[in-house]
């Protein structure tokens, strides 16, 4: 009843008396975590058919790191249910000991122990020429001015204080002191640029889903301090004219950064296997949702209630520790609804904006860190942790115009609290269904298309009421198909 197919076109020699688990995790009930559906550890017999795709079990055992074979199918009686990464446990004389993992866990597999610098996330020409409509998908990067005077620290004293110095056009160097350093670049890649290249430099065909068509998140950019410094003979810096994306990216793993954005924009991932790509989706679309799979009549009567205790939120972003404007203000930084002991921690926090005190001619963001500059050898082995900044298109200063980058915009807002902020906007929807659900324990009777087609987006009605599922059991035996669905339900509001 249940077959695995090797990218080779051979299925796998199993035991006729073996019995297969699955299970899987509902990503929105587990922040920090990339989850997802997986099949619990199983054996498998050492046959010349599985020896040529798995290895040899002799020489598996000479080698510690745990061995994976990708792009294996899943076929529960006779259909196709998923496609996903096989992993050798052990191996001995008698077979191996395996596991199979699929969707955003193959996802979570694939980056492990690699990091965000290390990814092939290409390189496209410097674009300096900026209007309102310079956002994703019409550019990947943009040059927002930001301030920040300790940029260079002792080592270039013609540095004017502002990065990416733009008024109605990009500041450059001449040939005359006093103006061969003063200005420099530091381009910001957009996050859908990168979240695109990423996922592709994965083996999947990028990302999808209506959160990556948003204006809004179009205009979000990753800030980063690795400047294009470039000197000629004259010791002018004349810039590179190349932007090469992992030069921009902090020195965190694939793992944490994905949890990171997903943390700060309210979002999960989800392969799509008709498409493989990435989609893309809020949590308050999944919430939000209408459509559910009847099960009234198919699920047991007996079942257990967990008693529902929740009362908030504790939101907490953290300061950058290189950006030295930090240490006075972080209050905004927290935003606390109820006494709970549920909390949602983010590694990342947007930059603050500069105020007339700072005796500059336009309002900009502000930090107060060294940079990264090959050219004049400044903390060239340095990376800040992971920021975000929004693009708000042109704004005016007297005579001249600037691309204004900014923590907010008239619709969001990079920080936790306020009416726009991530927590009212993102997570009510959460907050509100966590208040008054409960949670439930029911054995479901499914047919085989109807598990192949489970998606934890979609509801589920039993008992004339939906639920989310948030986690499931199956087990699939070679004589008896697929057993009931042991599934860990959670009451909705809609």
């Amino acid at each position: 009843m249940i077959r695995f197919q090797f990218p080779s076109g051979d299925y796998m020699d199993i035991a006729k008396n073996t019995s297969i688990q699955l299970a899987g995790d509902n990503p929105i009930f587990h922040f920090g975590k990339i989850p997802g559906e997986r099949v619990y550890n199983f054996k498998v017999v050492n046959t010349p058919i599985n020896q040529r795709n798995l290895g040899f079990p002799e020489v598996l055992n000479l080698v510690t790191k745990v061995k994976t074979v990708e792009n294996v199918r899943c076929y529960i009686h006779k259909y196709l249910w998923k496609t996903g990464t096989i992993r050798i446990r052990s191996a001995s004389d008698d077979g191996y000991d395996l596991s199979f993992h699929v969707n955003t866990s193959s996802i979570a597999l694939k980056i492990k122990d690699k990091t965000m610098p290390g990814v092939d996330l290409g390189s496209d020409p410097l674009v300096t020429n900026i209007d309102d409509n310079s956002i994703y998908p019409a550019v990947n990067h943009i040059l927002l001015p930001i301030y920040n005077p300790l940029f260079y620290g002792n080592t270039n004293p013609e540095f004017g204080g502002i990065i990416n110095n733009y008024e109605s056009t990009l500041l450059g160097n001449s040939n005359t002191t006093g103006e061969r350093t003063k200005q420099t670049l530091v381009p910001f890649p957009y996050l859908l640029h990168v979240l695109d290249r990423l996922f592709k430099s994965l083996g999947f065909y990028g990302i999808s889903g209506t959160w990556t068509q948003g204006v809004d998140i179009r205009r979000v950019a990753i800030y980063n301090t690795y400047s294009l410094d470039e000197l000629d003979v004259n010791g002018v810096n004349t810039f590179s004219s190349t932007v090469t994306y992992a030069n921009h990216m902090p020195s965190i793993t694939i793992s944490k950064f994905l949890v990171e954005v997903g943390l700060q924009f309210g979002i999960q991932y989800e392969v799509d296997p008709a498409t493989n790509t990435v989609a893309i989706s809020e949590m308050k679309e999944v919430f939000e949702d209408q459509s559910y799979l009847d099960f009234n009549a198919r699920s047991s009567k007996r079942y257990g209630v967990e008693p529902n205790d929740y009362d908030g939120i504790r939101f907490r972003q953290a300061a950058a520790s290189a950006d030295q404007l930090f240490e006075n203000d972080r209050e905004w930084m927290r935003y606390d609804e109820g006494n709970t002991d549920e909390r949602i921690e983010l590694g990342t926090a947007p930059l603050l904006m500069s105020t007339t005190g700072d005796g500059l001619n336009k309002t900009i963001p502000k930090v107060a860190q060294e940079g990264i500059s090959q050219a004049l050898g400044v903390n060239s082995d340095k990376t800040p942790s992971l920021r975000f900044v929004l693009f708000n298109g042109m704004a005016s200063a007297g005579s001249f115009t600037y691309p204004q980058g900014h923590y907010e915009n008239m619709n969001i807002s990079l920080r936790p609290g306020g009416s726009k902020g991530i927590v009212n906007r993102l997570y009510r929807s959460y907050i509100d269904f966590k208040e008054i659900t409960e949670e439930v324990k029911r054995d479901i009777r499914m047919t085989p298309p109807e598990f192949f087609s489970f998606s934890f987006r979609r509801k589920i009605m039993t008992e004339q009421v939906k639920y989310l599922v948030k986690s499931y059991k199956a087990k699939i035996t070679k004589d008896r198909g697929l057993q009931p669905v042991s599934c860990t339900l959670m009451k909705t509001l809609y």
